[in-house]
């Protein structure tokens, strides 16, 4: 309310209580619409089960987004018999807007990852596919490498991204 319109001692305690319900409701719409984005973004990660059941590897992963839903993902898919992808990335900034271009990176990866067993290539391909849709500044960092378990050997490109950690059974 600008300065002068409303005295103070116009405003009484049944304005100022229907405001504050208001608010609440509004702010408790908005806390159930992000919980169901953060349960949408959380099918997006590899089930557990599934990390168990790779053979010639384990692995296993950490997501913890800094607010209820954020940019960041990790895709672990089995490409082929004996193939495994593994892509990580993070689109800048936070919250919902990161959280939708991230889901969108995922729908685009999925899309071309099993037919592509190129990392190079792949990203090249999700660099031009993707950035139509990039307008406002926002980048994504990633790491996509392939684990081709009958010659022990892995197969990765990284854009800017954090490498990840490989450890050695031996």
């Amino acid at each position: 309310i600008p300065d002068g319109e409303i005295r103070h001692d116009q405003i009484d305690s049944f304005t100022i209580y229907n405001g504050y319900r208001k608010f609440e409701k509004i702010k408790n719409e908005y806390d159930f619409e992000l919980n169901l984005a953060a349960e949408f973004q959380n099918t997006f990660l590899p089930k557990k089960q599934f990390l168990k059941e790779l053979s010639g590897i384990n692995s296993d992963f950490v997501f913890i987004p800094l607010v209820k839903v954020s940019g960041d993902f990790i895709d672990i898919s089995k490409l082929d018999d004996g193939m495994y992808g593994f892509f990580i990335s993070d689109i800048s900034g936070h919250g919902v807007a990161a959280a939708l271009i991230s889901s969108m990176l995922k729908v685009f990866f999925s899309l071309y990852a099993k037919d592509v067993l190129s990392p190079q290539l792949l990203f090249n391909m999700l660099n031009s596919e993707f950035f139509q849709y990039l307008n406002s500044g926002e980048y994504f960092t990633s790491f996509y490498g392939i684990y081709f378990e009958e010659e022990k050997k892995f197969v990765y490109t990284n854009a800017n991204h954090p490498s990840p950690l490989l450890l050695r059974a031996d």
